[in-house]
């Protein structure tokens, strides 16, 4: 994305030098140029027209937005005429070697309309003794020339005006005021099927083709000095390497844009798997914390039937106690009047029922007191399997947790034996390098002799140190197979240096 944005402001810049007629030529030659509405309105210079004098063709895009008598979009005076060539965008007056002193009036084969781009030619040849006039790739007119006329030299070229003089004599009446590009005059007549290629499209680089013959270039003529009101104008041609590049660009930004769609889906699809497992426990837990509250409601409730029950046997308690005093009170009257035993017998009697309602009601109190015991119990028990589902839900995601923080150790383990392994890799590699080098400076000084033998070894004093003990016969017994590789080898210090290291290698 980044390397098209970078494109596209590379073309918004290139457009904008252009527009303001600014660049190198190669970019300047994409512009039109527009010509004002005066009689100082023009590009007037004086080329060697040496390569032109036996035969040329001249060619532009010419966009005709002013009504007047001749708009004269190309003149060349000479030595010889002041209207040695003559074209006007409407056909009006043209003049080839000033032959009829009025010009010939093409106006009837310029049938373009106004405003209307087309591609106008004038082609000529002294051998040939013709010259033609084509317009948008046909030829409109032809006629003879004078045999033996070559094209006169030592003269001026005008864009834009008519010269009654040699560069000179521009007036009102003959004012191009139009829009003109990729003016280019050729050093030969062109074919009629080489013009028709030029005239297909605009934008198209046909003419470039034709090299040195191209002798008047539009690249050169657009960085000609100018007179008056002559301007520069993005012509709309974009070159066709900026339009590969940017459509190769935009499709590379293409299949990367599929590709992080592709990968955005892809991400998507895991999120919404990972919500709707967190939204099933988010639920499990609502679920959890409503019973929870539940039970906490039940509890409140039961607590106050708790209480009320406990209130009741308050007021049971106090009536046992009023009951108990007035029982004092009668047992006193009792002793103290003998006489009025059998009077009082009756209401002793309803003393005492009343007496054994009030200890039923106690025992109801107490019962119901246990019973609401009994239901508190039950609803404490309610509670703590409600905390124990919770504690099973966050140690569901402890353990998930433990998962996540043991594939990271696993993969840190993983590291660090890639990193041992390459340690090892470089210590085995650095051996080997060490042998190669010895192997490789072994210097030509004779120890005693070549080694014929795997044994010669055992006669080496500096490998042994003049020290053959059991251990080391063994040693050597072991390798015997692999020290045949040195049989042929003159025994030197650094053949010695480097059989020490082989067999500490092996």
């Amino acid at each position: 994305m980044n390397q098209i944005l970078c494109e596209l402001l590379s073309l918004f810049t290139l457009l904008s030098c252009l527009t303001r007629g600014e660049g190198s030529a190669e970019l300047r030659k994409l512009n039109i140029l527009k010509f004002g509405n005066t009689a100082s309105d023009y590009i007037l210079y004086k080329p060697d027209m040496s390569p032109l004098e036996s035969e040329f063709t001249a060619c532009a895009w010419i966009r005709r937005l002013k009504s007047g008598d001749k708009p004269v979009w190309f003149s060349y005076s000479s030595s010889i005429t002041s209207k040695e060539i003559q074209i006007t965008d409407d056909g009006y007056e043209f003049y080839m070697f000033g032959i009829d002193g009025s010009g010939t009036d093409l106006r009837s084969v310029y049938t373009v309309s106004p405003g209307t781009w087309f591609f106008n030619c004038l082609s000529w040849s002294s051998a040939s003794q013709t010259r033609n006039v084509y317009i948008n790739g046909r030829v409109v007119d032809a006629a003879s020339t004078p045999a033996g006329r070559t094209l006169g030299q030592g003269g001026y070229l005008l864009f834009g005006n008519e010269q009654d003089g040699l560069g000179s004599g521009m007036d009102g009446g003959e004012i191009f005021g139009g829009e003109m590009y990729k003016l280019n005059v050729f050093s030969r007549m062109l074919t009629t099927s080489e013009i028709e290629e030029m005239s297909r499209n605009m934008c198209d680089k046909v003419e470039e083709k034709y090299g040195s013959t191209r002798y008047i270039k539009w690249e050169d003529v657009i960085q000609l000095s100018r007179n008056g009101n002559v301007n520069e104008k993005y012509s709309g041609c974009l070159p066709q390497e900026y339009l590969t590049a940017l459509k190769s660009e935009l499709n590379r930004t293409q299949v990367e844009l599929n590709t992080t769609r592709e990968e955005l889906a892809s991400t998507r699809d895991s999120l919404e798997g990972t919500e709707e497992r967190l939204n099933e426990t988010l639920i499990a837990l609502d679920r959890s914390e409503t019973r929870l509250n539940e039970t906490q409601e039940q509890l409140v409730t039961s607590k106050d039937a708790h209480r009320e029950t406990e209130t009741r046997l308050n007021e049971t308690e106090k009536q046992l106690v009023t009951s108990k005093d007035a029982h004092r009170e009668t047992e006193t009257k009792l002793n103290e009047t003998l006489a009025e035993l059998d009077t009082t017998k009756l209401e002793l009697t309803n003393t005492q029922e009343t007496l054994n309602e009030t200890i039923i009601q106690k025992e109801q109190g107490k019962l119901e007191l246990a019973n609401t015991k009994e239901t508190l119990n039950e609803t404490i028990a309610e509670m703590e399997e409600g905390k124990l589902e919770l504690a099973k839900t966050q140690e569901a995601l402890n353990e998930t947790l433990i998962d996540v923080e043991t594939k990271n150790d696993e993969l840190k383990r993983t590291k660090e034996k890639l990193d041992d392994t390459e340690t090892e890799l470089n210590s085995t590699l650095a051996k080997v390098e060490e042998l190669e080098e010895i192997a490789n400076n072994v210097p030509d000084c004779a120890l005693n002799s070549t080694i014929s033998s795997q044994l010669d070894f055992l006669y080496s004093d500096i490998f042994y140190q003049r020290k053959l003990t059991a251990d080391k016969l063994d040693v050597v017994r072991n390798i015997l197979d692999k020290l045949g590789h040195f049989i042929g080898v003159r025994m030197t210090d650094r053949v010695i240096e480097f059989f020490k290291l082989y067999l500490k290698f092996l």
